[in-house]
């Protein structure tokens, strides 16, 4: 399945106890990877060390999978890694506001922030936002009133 590349590219969703990593072509999947570490390592470790050794072995598999076609073995290239979950909280690469519900795609789209982890890849990265219902600042007794997401959204926006 030659064909453009253009719109390859790789999806992470770090999570507190694992990390997801999706090669895709259009919507097509074409490649994935899962491994055992989130953001749960970094604060148990005091360092995001071995959430950036998981991230580039993760990256580095999927992006080396080939697919089989006609007998020739294509590799897409992927242009860009788009990043959703736990790895923007202040535990993951970088932390990235929640957005304040409701939040729809044009929204989410517009708040998502490019960084570049030359430690990972070399790809840019696309950190897209959480949203978050409730008080800015929540006391104990207003903790039953806010709800935040990482990583859900994008499961529910594409």
């Amino acid at each position: 399945m030659q064909g453009d590349n253009s719109d390859c590219l790789i999806c992470v969703d770090t999570g507190t106890t694992n990390t997801r990593v999706w090669l895709l072509r259009g919507a097509e999947v074409l490649a994935t990877a899962r491994v055992g570490v989130g953001v749960r390592d970094t604060a148990r470790e005091g360092t995001a060390a071995k959430l950036y050794e998981a991230l580039r072995e993760a990256i580095a598999s999927v992006s080396s999978h080939r697919i089989e076609d006609g007998g020739e073995w294509p590799q897409p290239v992927p242009k860009a890694i788009i990043a959703a979950g736990m790895i923007t909280s202040p535990l993951g690469l970088r932390e990235i506001p929640h957005l304040v519900a409701p939040a729809g795609l044009t929204a989410i789209s517009a708040a998502v922030v490019q960084c570049h982890f030359p430690e990972i890849t070399g790809l840019p990265f696309f950190l897209v936002p959480g949203v978050r219902s409730g008080a800015d600042r929540t006391v104990p007794a207003e903790v039953g009133a806010t709800d935040v997401m990482r990583g859900e959204e994008t499961l529910c926006l594409g």
